[in-house]
């Protein structure tokens, strides 16, 4: 006689809508936009994005968003609220690589947020999307926070967004 053999599978979770550069979020503008990159692939990479970043290929299990400023000016990126260790960069297209990268950041260090989150500053240009990667340091996930500020168009931009008025 033997025994059957029973083998147990975890159910597959499905990797977040913006998985990858190429099906990234787009965000209307400036908020407080939140996500996951649980169960996420890695579909990019940073240079120089940290002391460590090189060992790690600059974060893994990233997901995307994108932005368009309607307007040159300051574009503000942070993870601040995220609840793991959060890798940062600003791309200007698909894939998300070194040679297309604005910039990038590893941990704001305590300033404004807490010591893993990450924030970016950098110059946009009217009319250009750009493509925000959050990656997990060294394979790290969790809950995103993704606070973005800019020259946007403001949210009631779209007719779905209407602000209704009274008398």
């Amino acid at each position: 006689a033997h025994a059957d053999a029973v083998a147990c599978l975890s159910p597959l979770i499905a990797p977040p809508a913006n998985d990858t550069c190429a099906d990234a979020m787009i965000l209307p503008g400036s908020g407080t936009f939140t996500g996951d990159n649980v169960n996420s692939s890695t579909d990019g990479g940073t240079l120089n994005c940290g002391v460590l970043s090189g060992n790690i290929g600059g974060g893994r299990l990233d997901v995307f968003f994108r932005i368009t400023p309607i307007a040159n000016g300051t574009v503000s990126v942070d993870t601040c609220g995220s609840n793991f260790d959060t890798m940062l960069s600003i791309h200007t297209g698909c894939p998300a690589t070194p040679a297309n990268q604005v910039s990038c950041n590893d941990d704001c260090g305590g300033t404004p947020c807490a010591p893993f989150d990450s924030c970016v500053t950098f110059a946009g240009v009217s009319g250009t999307a750009y493509y925000i990667r959050v990656a997990g340091y060294a394979g790290a996930s969790g809950s995103i926070t993704l606070n973005v500020s800019g020259p946007f168009a403001p949210a009631n931009n779209a007719c779905a967004n209407a602000i209704e008025l009274s008398d």
